[in-house]
């Protein structure tokens, strides 16, 4: 599988792993790939107590455009999902974010630019 493949589905996994940690029941999740870039579309709901969880998600998307240095990382923790460092990470390979949070509801919308 191409490198870029892979880092798209690492990053979907992560994503819905942490949306259903935090009460999710309906995820929808939409991939489009361009010729520079993805487009990674999630819908989610989730339980209105972790709503502070999903508000600090933004703060990972700080980091962005560092993805050879994320992968490098990712290598050394494995593929075990929820390891804890995952969103840093993903916050890494990521060109742009929007994140839209409602009330019960939450839509990331993630650039992705390939190397």
């Amino acid at each position: 599988m191409r490198q870029d493949k892979k880092r798209i589905l690492r990053i979907t996994e992560e994503l819905v792993n942490f949306l259903f940690t935090a009460g999710a029941t309906d995820v929808r999740t939409r991939i489009r790939r361009e010729p520079e870039r993805y487009l990674l579309t999630i819908e989610s709901d989730f339980f209105t107590d972790k709503r502070g969880e999903l508000e600090e998600l933004s703060e990972y998307f700080g980091r962005t455009g560092q993805y050879g240095a994320a992968e490098e990382y990712w290598e050394l923790i494995g593929d075990q999902p929820g390891s804890g460092s995952e969103l840093m990470l993903i916050g890494m390979m990521v060109s742009s974010a929007q994140i839209e949070l409602a009330e019960t509801s939450v839509r990331l919308e993630l650039e992705i630019r390939l190397a």
